[in-house]
């Protein structure tokens, strides 16, 4: 009789621990069944208002720009040399040959769940203005709490340069980020120490001073990108047409050559056509000049590396507080066709002025990209800030991602994943 007693006792004990255990399993499984929903019902974009807003404008009329809208120049003489440079640009794809390919594959598994997501999340609100030897590009972004705004202003009176402000919220001046790029000249040198970079140990044979160069007024033209999306491109080049130069930009996610151009940069191509070296054995430099009062570091990964948007970019980053700005390069330059390495060179300085008997501090970097000798040199730059738009969607809530329209979805398949645990432990009871 005690043994039986005995046994029965034991029984419920070992009942009354497998309970607690299930339970235990059923909230653990509960858990990762509830996260690895998410993406059937998180929300793919459509309720961020991204189809009510706009994509970059297209260019402002204006009647005083023979070239306008079309980026073509009516100058029949240079119609064959046009023609051979729009070649030599569209090119640079082919160029790339197995590289972009392989990139585009990696791109079409790796952008259907959340980094697809991230991308339409990010849409920003683009819009460029023409004055004169000025076009100012506007980007704006906004969704629930976060917004911000960033204005990118190219200029040519004096010399190409590009100013970018950032403000990562649009409604306060605490929270700014400034620096500029100017490209200032063309420096043929003899590579004294053979180390394949300008240097000051090099000598300088020849220099071709934009500041005494004249540029055309901008062209302006809207193009397709890879996968369908509207880029609006700028165009300047010197009369002479030795040096042009392209900016691109989107208010979308878009692959543009071997590379995706995101909503919060623009892509830059510094091309050189037929330089008239003075010697036979010189190589030439590209000497650009970038001034910030904020803090600036070199790495050799850009944030697009890092993202897997682009592949060997070198990069200065330019930050403040917690907002990154940045003036990243190619590692790697198309040379008559052949793509070959990119040397750089960089000297910095502390420039101190008194203004409003208050001093200035900016830090003045001179890069000089160092490219090997040819006929047609092209190279890809780009400038542009590491938004609150990704950090936003880097931190927002699950109760953001869910999408209204499939929540019963995903209540339902809860509800019977848990019914499916419920049964096996009342079973689990009865024997």
């Amino acid at each position: 009789m005690f043994d039986n007693k005995e046994t029965f006792e034991c029984n419920n004990m070992k009942k009354r621990k497998i309970i607690p255990k299930f339970m235990t399993y059923f909230i653990i499984t509960f858990f990762f069944i509830s996260i690895s929903l998410l993406p059937v019902v998180a929300d793919q974009g459509g309720n961020n208002g991204n189809e009510d807003m706009n994509s970059p404008t297209s260019p402002p009329n204006d009647p005083n720009n023979e070239n306008f809208g079309n980026g073509n120049s009516n100058d029949e003489k240079n119609a064959g040399k046009n023609a051979e440079n729009k070649g030599y640009e569209q090119n640079r794809e082919n160029q790339y040959g197995e590289q972009n390919q392989k990139r585009k594959q990696n791109r079409a598994g790796g952008t259907d769940n959340v980094s697809g997501r991230r991308m339409r999340y990010q849409h920003r609100n683009m819009e460029m203005t023409y004055e004169g030897n000025c076009t100012r590009i506007n980007s704006e972004w906004e969704q629930d709490e976060y917004e911000d705004e960033f204005e990118i202003t190219f200029e040519i009176d004096k010399v190409p340069r590009l100013i970018l402000n950032y403000k990562n919220n649009k409604h306060t001046s605490q929270n700014e980020l400034n620096f500029q790029v100017q490209i200032k000249e063309l420096i043929e040198y003899s590579d004294e120490n053979r180390n394949g970079r300008y240097d000051e140990d090099d000598e300088i044979i020849d220099i071709y001073s934009f500041e005494n160069s004249n540029f055309k007024n901008f062209t302006y033209q809207n193009q397709s990108s890879d996968d369908g999306n509207e880029i609006n491109q700028v165009s300047t080049k010197t009369d002479d047409d030795v040096f042009k130069m392209n900016l691109y930009f989107s208010g979308n996610f878009s692959h543009i050559g071997n590379q995706i151009l995101t909503p919060s940069e623009v892509k830059i191509d510094f091309i050189i056509n037929n330089y008239p070296f003075k010697e036979n054995s010189t190589q030439l430099a590209l000497r650009t000049m970038l001034e910030t009062e904020d803090e600036t570091e070199l790495n050799d990964k850009s944030f697009d590396e890092i993202q897997g948007f682009s592949e060997n970019e070198s990069v200065l980053n330019i930050t403040t507080l917690n907002i990154k700005g940045f003036f990243s390069w190619a590692e790697n330059v198309i040379v008559d066709n052949i793509i070959r390495p990119v040397n750089y060179t960089i000297q910095s300085q502390i420039i101190e002025t008194i203004i409003d008997n208050k001093k200035i501090s900016n830090k003045v970097s001179n890069i000089y990209f160092s490219y090997p000798r040819g006929n047609n040199i092209l190279h890809d730059p780009k400038l542009g800030v590491v938004s609150l738009s990704f950090e936003a969607f880097a931190l927002q809530s699950i109760g953001n991602l869910i999408n209204m329209d499939n929540v019963f979805l995903y209540i339902g398949i809860c509800m019977l994943a848990s019914i499916l645990f419920l049964g096996v432990i009342i079973i689990r009871k009865r024997i």
